[in-house]
């Protein structure tokens, strides 16, 4: 009896490690502080080109896509909010789910 518990006691260990792995839906410690300095990037640029509009708007960033979310006012804000956050260096792609009230 003792034996089997020390195999499922390795066989869960072993599980739980493989687990833990890096996966294509996870970053790892450097792209994690790259995406935080992208998403710091582009929230500065919308604050700066939309003023008091870019902090209504919320920016995720993974590996070098930029996802905005929130609500503004009109369209043309949340095109140019999308046309913004292209514009910054590093970003390969842009997902605008920004909805106008």
């Amino acid at each position: 009896m003792r034996r089997i518990g020390r195999w499922l006691s390795v066989l869960v260990c072993a599980l739980m490690i493989i687990a833990c792995g890096a996966t294509p839906s996870t970053e790892s410690a450097g792209e994690f502080f790259d995406s935080t300095a992208l998403t710091t990037k582009v929230k500065a640029s919308l604050i700066d080109e939309l003023g008091s509009s870019g902090f209504a708007i919320q920016v995720k960033t993974f590996k070098d896509e930029v996802q905005l979310s929130g609500f503004v006012g009109s369209k043309e804000v949340r095109q140019h909010a999308a046309i913004v956050a292209a514009g910054v260096g590093g970003v390969k792609r842009v997902r605008n789910a920004i909805i106008v009230k």
